[in-house]
C-alpha cells in the first residue's frame, strides 16, 4: 500500500512537503540574524517604523504558515476515516 502511494505521488508534492518547511525555517533564522546584526551595528534602526513593520509582517507570515500547516496535519490525523489494512 505504501509503495503504491510512493509510486503515484508526483515529485512536486514531495518537494512541497519536504523543501518548503526547511526553506521557511532557514529564511526565518536568516531574517532574524540580519535584523540582529543591523540593530547591533546601528541601534537607531530600532526607531525606524518601516523596518519594524517589515520584520513584524515577516515573522507573522511565517508563523501563520506554520500554524496553518500544523492545523492541516492535525486535521488529517484526527479525521474519522478508517484506515484499511494492507
Amino acid at each position: 500500500m505504501i509503495l503504491s502511494i510512493l509510486e503515484h505521488t508526483p515529485v512536486w508534492v514531495w518537494a512541497l512537503f519536504c523543501v518548503l518547511p526547511v526553506t521557511m525555517i532557514v529564511g526565518l533564522f536568516l531574517t532574524k540574524y540580519v535584523a540582529g546584526v543591523c540593530l547591533a551595528i546601528n541601534p537607531v534602526l530600532a526607531a525606524n517604523s518601516s523596518l519594524t513593520m517589515f520584520l513584524s509582517l515577516t515573522y507573522r507570515t511565517v508563523a501563520g504558515l506554520f500554524w496553518g500547516r500544523t492545523r492541516s496535519l492535525l486535521r488529517l490525523t484526527r479525521s474519522n476515516r478508517a484506515v484499511e489494512p494492507a
